[in-house]
């Protein structure tokens, strides 16, 4: 196959899907935004929100496994981050 054919087939397939789904714009976005909102969320176990919770706690309770520890002190160290970079903006 020649690239001047395969250029042909990717520009007819372009147009037909601009046709098609044309009307469907906003749509199609919203849906891409969902998935990838949702993929970041699946992201965040179980082992990340029970350190966050135990942080909202004052720290009466603090983890025991390995992982819970190190989410929690990473997640204590991005919130001081961001309330020093929070500091220069205000």
């Amino acid at each position: 196959m020649s690239l001047i054919t395969i250029k042909n087939k990717v520009a007819k397939t372009i147009a037909l899907a601009q046709r098609e789904y044309g009307v469907y714009k906003t749509q199609l976005f919203g849906l891409a935004i969902l998935s990838l909102l949702s993929g970041l969320l699946e992201g965040i176990g179980i082992n990340a929100i029970i350190p966050i919770f135990s942080f909202i706690n004052a720290g009466k309770s603090s983890p025991t496994d390995t992982i819970s520890q190190v989410i929690f002190f990473t997640c204590s160290i991005l919130l001081k981050l961001f309330s020093f970079l929070l500091s220069f903006y205000f």
